[in-house]
């Protein structure tokens, strides 16, 4: 009688082979890393506030922002935050898919992308948006933090994307 451990293992038992990255994943990885290049934007602006005395939910709330939920302009303000962050990140992350066989992506062009997205938010929100009464050279800065925190994040993802492409 042959028992179970006897039986000849004819299953694969190495690992399946990895896939090339699709344009989705690209997608989700930019949607994450640009959340967390957000929550180091938010950071920065926090450390700003506390520097400069000031609230940091007086911060958020400047002006006449939009009212994505009833409540709270503190929440409506974060996630305002949150989905232009990860918006950015899934721009950018895509971009750097695209751009992965013929170009290494850099740190200072991850700045570079925050600093034209911030130039492209400014032109589509006009003065409706609830950033004109934050201080004039806050708004650059925290988005030169994010792009810095995006290309620190994303770094691992493009080299990925590159070695992945034919």
């Amino acid at each position: 009688m042959v028992s179970r451990h006897d039986r000849t293992h004819t299953a694969s038992t190495a690992p399946p082979a990895a896939r090339a990255p699709t344009v989705g994943d690209a997608a989700v990885d930019g949607l994450l890393a640009g959340l967390g290049a957000g929550a180091a934007m938010l950071l920065a602006l926090a450390a700003f506030s506390l520097l400069r005395g000031e609230s940091f939910a007086g911060l958020l709330t400047a002006g006449a922002g939009p009212k994505v939920l009833p409540g709270s302009p503190v929440l409506n303000a974060l996630l305002a935050q949150a989905t232009l962050s990860a918006l950015g990140g899934l721009l950018w992350s895509v971009l750097v898919w695209l751009a992965a066989p013929h170009l290494r992506a850099r740190l200072w062009m991850a700045i570079l992308f925050g600093a034209l997205f911030t130039f492209a938010l400014r032109l589509v929100l006009g003065q409706n948006s609830a950033w004109p009464a934050v201080p004039v050279l806050l708004w650059p800065a925290a988005h030169l933090v994010y792009g810095l925190a995006l290309g620190l994040i994303s770094r691992s993802q493009a080299a990925e994307y590159r070695q992945s492409r034919p």
